[in-house]
């Protein structure tokens, strides 16, 4: 199983301990069975619906952010796009640290919104595009 899934199952399992729930506790609070739970804290599952998301996020009273780790992005782990960013970085890597400190802003407040409309398939998608549509706009601002 990926670290992913064993570094959020160690994030879940501390969270629930911090609110003072039991396994039986937090799964009946999910409507999950306990075997699940357990399998989920100790990394053992990697199959994590939207809505199982979601509960544990309020259940646990935590930030999506903060479940999932999002703090750790790095721009140079991304696609292609990265490459240019990471060339023209390298003259200055104060450059990188900015710019990972606003992709990090700026996917904690996409993952923060997208929880505030229940993670609904069609709401993502219409927020997507039209952050992307903006993101354009701003982009052809610089090209005319």
């Amino acid at each position: 199983m990926p670290e992913l899934h064993k570094e959020l199952g160690k994030r879940v399992k501390a969270n629930r301990k911090n609110k003072n729930l039991s396994t039986p506790d937090l799964a009946k609070q999910l409507n999950i069975s306990t075997g699940l739970l357990n399998n989920i804290e100790n990394g053992r599952y990697d199959v994590f619906k939207l809505n199982l998301i979601t509960k544990l996020t309020k259940v646990l009273n935590l930030p999506l952010s903060e479940l999932l780790d999002i703090s750790t992005i790095d721009v140079e782990k991304l696609d292609s796009c990265s490459e240019i960013l990471i060339s023209k970085t390298i003259d200055n890597p104060k450059n990188k640290d900015i710019i990972n400190f606003h992709l990090n802003k700026l996917i904690k407040n996409y993952l923060e919104t997208l929880l505030v409309y229940d993670l609904d398939h069609g709401t993502i998608e219409m927020i997507t595009d039209n952050l992307i549509h903006e993101l354009k706009l701003i982009r052809n601002l610089k090209n005319k």
